[in-house]
């Protein structure tokens, strides 16, 4: 089940020495970083938003439910912790429960973000300003054909 969090309510994540007898310094001191880069960008920006973990999008047609990463401040966003930058398919993944939002009209999403804690990188942008560069169209036009394609059935799995 989804988490919402206030700022005053967040919870911290303790990484005990010892905790685990494979677990390096540097691997300690990782963890450590990403969760500090983590509670910076969604806890302490002075936004003061609320927090919901893992936001569920119901499926549609082809495409089956899903789960988000989170949601703070009417901005989805998605945790890439990986050791690179983001790709194309990060923006796909966005875009993709964008539309199935826009199907349930579930959330309130404004923007989609990506961010990796690892690296230290983020980008967020408004869904209409994303849409319109990645396919000129709006972000109501662009939803509506994602959905009339993946619940057409001329698409196979």
């Amino acid at each position: 089940m989804a988490e919402v969090h206030s700022r005053s309510s967040h919870r911290e994540l303790r990484v005990q020495a010892g905790a685990s007898d494979n677990v390096t310094a540097n691997e300690l001191f990782d963890i450590e970083e990403q969760r500090n880069r983590l509670s910076r960008m969604f806890c302490f920006d002075g936004m003061g938003g609320a927090l919901l973990i893992e936001p569920s999008f119901p499926g549609c047609g082809m495409i089956d439910a899903g789960k988000g990463d989170l949601i703070y401040s009417n901005a989805l966003y998605e945790i890439k912790a990986g050791d690179r930058l983001f790709r194309s398919v990060d923006v796909r993944q966005l875009i993709t429960y964008s539309a199935l939002n826009y199907v349930s009209k579930r959330f309130q999403i404004d923007s989609l973000g990506l961010f990796n804690p690892r690296v230290g990188v983020s980008a967020t942008i408004p869904v209409d300003d994303l849409c319109a560069e990645i396919s000129g169209k709006q972000s109501s036009d662009l939803f509506f054909d994602i959905v009339a394609a993946i619940s057409s059935g001329d698409i196979s799995r």
